[in-house]
């Protein structure tokens, strides 16, 4: 995914020759966000003068390697400190961690022409042409199923989006929304557009990058998007919508979870998402585009 990144110099993947070199090569810092035991071992095991974030002990359970990564540690143990404690966003909390300045910048992705190129060729044959295209991902995976908002609320914001913009919906989604995104396509009609639910994951990501916005709940598309500079309208129901920076043109709708109602604990039906209202959802996308 960060393949064609400008800042990235060079990119390992956790495999054999990451491992030696990391036995070898000496660093002046080394930066873990990441608590899977892999990274925690690596980051471990390299040779840094000064590590920060995340590392591993050696009865191999989690720790952190500077006092100013305990935050981050706490957003994955108490949902209370999640929720009720902590304000800060995603980048407000790795810059912590790592003792670095925020200056408020959001993540970047690029692309390379040819996948530009390939993306947009693909939204042409498909018959995504008509302006605004609007992207609705409609989906967000099976761990946190409260984060989706009801396929019927999606199908009336798209027919409502559709006739007030004149414009394309095109539907996103992974294997798990095939059945969900044929159906708000049946509904929704001739203004629709599905882009299918098996394409690579960049092939992915450069089509949500050509689109003028995208309604999601809490995903990987959202973040896509946001790093692709198209503007969201995004679902927040029982994950921390303050963890998510936008931009100035986006707009971030959310009910707060009530009582055990966060996280994968909420079932799709009883999630505080639902009580989002099709209109006011249609409006805030409609402000987004005038932007």
């Amino acid at each position: 995914m960060c393949s064609s990144d400008l800042y990235i110099d060079r990119l390992w993947t956790i495999d054999e020759e990451t491992r030696l070199r990391l036995q070898v090569e000496k660093f002046d810092l080394a930066l873990c966000f990441d608590k899977d035991p892999r990274c925690l071992a690596l980051m471990t095991a390299c040779q840094a003068e000064t590590k920060r974030g995340f590392i591993m002990g050696p009865e191999g359970t989690l720790r952190i390697a500077n006092p100013e990564s305990e935050n981050a540690l706490l957003l994955g143990l108490s949902d209370y400190f999640k929720f009720e404690k902590c304000d800060k966003t995603y980048q407000q909390i790795a810059h912590e961690m790592t003792k670095l300045d925020d200056a408020g910048e959001l993540y970047v992705l690029r692309f390379t022409d040819e996948e530009t190129v390939a993306a947009q060729a693909q939204l042409h044959d498909l018959g995504a042409v008509r302006r605004p295209l609007i992207g609705m991902n409609t989906g967000a995976g099976n761990v946190f199923p409260g984060k989706r908002w009801a396929k019927e609320k999606f199908a009336a914001a798209g027919r409502a989006l559709a006739e007030k913009t004149g414009g394309t919906i095109v539907l996103l989604g992974g294997p798990d929304e095939i059945e969900r995104n044929k159906w708000i396509s049946e509904q929704i009609g001739s203004a629709c557009v599905d882009l299918g639910c098996d394409n690579p994951l960049r092939h992915f990501a450069a089509m949500v990058g050509l689109l003028d916005l995208a309604l999601t709940g809490d995903t990987m598309a959202m973040h896509v998007a946001l790093a692709g500079n198209v503007p969201v309208v995004a679902l927040f129901g029982p994950t921390p919508h303050h963890e998510v920076a936008v931009d100035a043109r986006s707009e971030k709708i959310f009910r707060a979870p009530t009582g055990d109602l966060v996280m994968a604990r909420v079932p799709e039906a009883e999630s505080t998402i639902q009580l989002i209202e099709v209109d006011e959802v249609v409006a805030a996308c409609l402000r987004v585009l005038e932007r």
